[in-house]
């Protein structure tokens, strides 16, 4: 309406249609029979005055004033019979992902506006009881809004929430984010079923596009957004660059080493002790078995050997293997120390026989006690030797005792048909699938899919996510460090493609000290995150701390925010926003009974505008959003309503159809076992010898 108004008043009956057909009529009366209204009309007889035939012109121009205020009265009709319907329901907006508009430097969410106090009066309005029959069915909302569901139908919520957008013209315009609103970390939250699977398909499909690195990990392991990032990665000309890894299809999947890449040793202990429960009497004992798997990993780093699940087991179950080999190797130092090494073990295990050894010792190995002996007798013992003897000398059913939750977690992951995908073979040339390493894979621009099928086994799952993300984090300060003068200054140019992290299920994997350091590092290292979580409480359950989980959640500074059910997760938004004036219109009536001054009764009316200051947008809104619709606040602080279109299946039918036929075409394109990390150098550590590099060399 003008905006010499002060309340809008949109829900409300047609009145421009009356008025409208009111004068259409009266120009068709004046303009067939104008002598009954008497007005001059061309056709006057020759022997009228002259002025008054000059009075004729009139007679069209009436016709035409009426005809041109029964159009204006029309379009103002149809305007808000148009506003009322999309109300009531909204123009489908569906999209092929081969659609799905990409730039390359900016990502595209959907169509939408901005929201500000106008959108938030039009809201209070449509809510009101007054405006119920207006928002019931209506035979013209197909022809407004071309058949799609209204508030009631398979979307959910209000629709209106939406439409109070589409009053101006060309109000909903594409919503772009700029690579500035990415570099800041973006956070979509929203409950089950409302389109966050279907919102991380749009934003993977641009990715893919862009040509860079591309990472998105699934909790869940969903089919379609499989399919979806695959398509784009074949549509894009980019198959050769897609590796699949799938917890629920080992066979067909590529392989990951959880401890593959660090740049700490102690790393390997701290993605152990992320996996294992830590609330109340646990923390003591998750802290021993950090501990006694950091005595393990160091160890074998010592000895120059690759640590993955299996080699870690094995060591745990036969920590005195892993003593004696390491004793052997530094007495390798000193000559002839084998002379007269097995008459020690006799004596040993013949002083042990006899209960004379102490009370620790009893249950262990002769020749391992008679190389921790040696050690000391020849003065070879160091820091790594003197922690593996500490560890070394708990009495066995002790040690058991305190380690009772690793030996489990471990286990899992080392049995069955996980166990070869989790502990990949690197020395078995036969097998054509690729180790997942994701320095080298981001180098070579990969475009990597991770399904962690974590509803069969939840713990596995956490296990191998969160390990996922201490990687990232570890890779994101080498890269953040060797990319900026070892962190001491700009001068060093960035060469490489920024790489875009999408995480479904934030909370499953981003619940560690790791997590909020990559959300940290993570922008100068060249990192981009996109992550979905269903609610602000999975954040709390996930760090067991309110307070890191709201750290976590601050470090997003754009937060998209879709239907959720909790009011603190709409704060997240809300709190944030101000407040604006909603006026209201009120009435007032009232009699006076008076038999003074010759009146029997007196009467009044009155109509009085009324302010209220209300948020400019309330949890009441979010929790009645309907699917695939989402309030956006972004670019320093700015509200954007948006929806997102619904991706649609794919136009070409050469595409598999199922993970296995996904996973077998997959396997059967790696032409050479050690692909993909066969790429070039990195481009953030071309200034530096690999030797000076964190996490190379570190491991053999």
């Amino acid at each position: 309406m003008s905006t010499r108004y002060q309340i809008e008043t949109l829900v409300r009956p047609l009145v421009e249609v009356p008025a409208g057909l009111v004068s259409m009529a009266c120009a068709l009366a004046i303009g067939l029979l104008p002598q009954i209204f008497w007005v001059p009309t061309s056709g006057l007889a020759p022997d009228v005055a002259s002025s008054w035939r000059v009075l004729a012109v009139g007679h069209v121009i009436i016709v035409m004033a009426l005809v041109a205020n029964a159009i204006k009265r029309f379009v103002q009709a149809y305007r808000i019979a148009r506003y009322q319907s999309h109300l009531r329901r909204l123009p489908k907006y569906e999209m092929v992902g081969d659609d799905i508009p990409s730039r390359p430097n900016g990502l595209f969410l959907g169509r939408g506006f901005t929201w500000d106090e106008r959108h938030t009066r039009r809201v209070a309005e449509a809510s009101r009881d007054a405006a119920k029959p207006f928002l019931s069915g209506s035979w013209l909302d197909r022809w407004f809004s071309r058949g799609t569901v209204n508030s009631n139908g398979d979307e959910g919520g209000r629709s209106y929430l939406h439409g109070v957008g589409l009053w101006e013209t060309k109000a909903e315009q594409e919503l772009w984010l700029s690579d500035m609103d990415r570099m800041g970390q973006i956070l979509a939250l929203g409950s089950n079923g409302v389109g966050k699977s279907r919102l991380l398909e749009v934003v993977v499909a641009q990715d893919i596009r862009g040509g860079g690195p591309v990472l998105i990990i699934d909790p869940k392991g969903d089919v379609e957004l499989l399919m979806q990032a695959y398509a784009a990665a074949r549509d894009s000309g980019r198959e050769a660059d897609f590796i699949c890894f799938h917890l629920a299809f080992p066979e067909l999947s590529a392989r990951y080493n959880m401890f593959g890449s660090f740049a700490r040793v102690t790393e390997i202990a701290s993605r152990i002790r992320d996996a294992l429960p830590d609330s109340g009497n646990s923390a003591a004992f998750a802290e021993f078995a950090w501990s006694y798997v950091n005595t393990i990993a160091v160890g074998m780093h010592a000895l120059g050997r690759r640590t993955t699940i299996k080699s870690l087991l094995e060591n745990a179950k036969n920590m005195e293997g892993l003593i004696s080999d390491y004793a052997e190797h530094r007495l390798a130092n000193v000559p002839d120390w084998k002379s007269g090494f097995d008459a020690l073990c006799d004596d040993i295990a013949a002083a042990k026989q006899k209960g004379k050894l102490a009370r620790n010792e009893m249950d262990k190995d002769p020749r391992a006690l008679a190389l921790v002996r040696l050690m000391h007798k020849y003065q070879q013992t160091d820091a790594v030797f003197d922690s593996l003897v500490k560890t070394f000398s708990y009495e066995k059913a002790y040690q058991d005792k305190l380690v009772a939750s690793l030996f489990p977690l471990l286990q899992k992951m080392s049995t069955g048909s996980a166990a070869d995908i989790l502990s990949p073979n690197y020395d078995d040339i036969n097998d054509k699938r690729p180790i997942l390493e994701f320095e080298a894979a981001f180098r070579a621009n990969k475009v990597i899919y991770v399904g962690l099928d974590s509803l069969t086994d939840g713990t596995v799952a956490d296990a191998v996510g969160g390990s996922m993300v201490s990687d990232l984090a570890s890779l994101a300060g080498r890269i953040y460090n060797y990319t900026r003068g070892q962190g001491l200054s700009d001068g060093i140019a960035r060469n490489h493609k920024r790489i875009r992290i999408n995480i479904d299920e934030w909370n499953a994997v981003g619940r560690s000290d790791p997590a909020i350091a990559l959300l940290n590092k993570s922008r100068g290292a060249g990192m981009d995150i996109f992550a979905l979580s269903q609610s602000a409480a999975d954040q709390v359950v996930g760090f067991g701390d309110v307070h890191k989980a709201n750290q976590a959640i601050d470090n997003f500074n754009t937060v998209i925010m879709m239907r959720v059910k909790s009011e603190a997760s709409a704060e997240i938004l809300t709190n944030g926003l101000s407040e604006v004036i909603v006026p209201s219109i009120t009435w007032g009536s009232g009699s006076t009974d008076s038999g003074s001054g010759g009146l029997d009764f007196s009467s009044n009316q009155t109509q009085k505008i009324t302010e209220a200051r209300v948020p400019l947008v309330s949890s009441a809104h979010i929790v009645t959003l309907p699917r695939g619709q989402a309030f956006v606040s972004a670019k320093g602080g700015q509200l954007f309503k948006v929806r997102f279109p619904m991706p649609l299946p794919s136009r070409r039918t050469d595409l598999p159809r199922t993970v296995p036929e996904l996973a077998k075409a997959l396997l059967n394109r790696h032409a050479k076992p050690t692909a993909p990390w066969e790429a070039e150098q990195a481009p953030w550590h071309d200034r530096l010898p690999v030797a000076q590099v964190p996490g190379h060399g570190e491991a053999s």
